[in-house]
């Protein structure tokens, strides 16, 4: 789900996956846009629609605060009959390729619920600042 989403309907999805105890794997990509419905800001940012300072929040904290016990002492049964952490946050930058592939082999296959936020700007707002040379590009 994208991050604009994530906002609109994903955390409830997120708390419900927790407190069921689901196998589930979220991927949120973390974009700073609401690219759906044409490129709108979204509360990750430090501006509004209009320009104007707001108030920034942290996708990451909030889906820490959905999970009961962020410390992972609320365990459930692994399939190897292992108690495991309830639910586990990770980050990463996709365009991190090896980096990005490996977590998601890794992660999928872990039991519980996993959220592995991808933070990376949205390829087309980039390349719209980009061609303003309002950045460089990226190695």
């Amino acid at each position: 789900m994208g991050d604009g989403t994530f906002f609109h309907s994903g955390q409830i999805s997120i708390a419900n996956s927790i407190n069921q105890g689901q196998d589930i794997t979220y991927i949120i990509l973390e974009n700073g846009t609401t690219a759906m419905t044409g490129h709108q800001p979204n509360p990750t940012l430090h501006e509004d629609i209009t320009g104007a300072t707001a108030l920034a929040h942290d996708i990451e904290r909030i889906v820490r605060s959905l999970i009961p016990d962020a410390a992972g002492t609320l365990r459930i049964k692994g399939k190897d009959g292992r108690d495991e952490p309830q639910a586990r946050v990770f980050r990463v930058n996709p365009a991190q390729r090896d980096k990005y592939k490996e977590l998601l082999e890794t992660v999928i296959l872990q039991d519980g619920v996993k959220i592995i936020i991808a933070d990376k700007e949205c390829g087309i707002t980039f390349n719209r600042r980009k061609h303003r040379a309002e950045v460089q590009e990226e190695k």
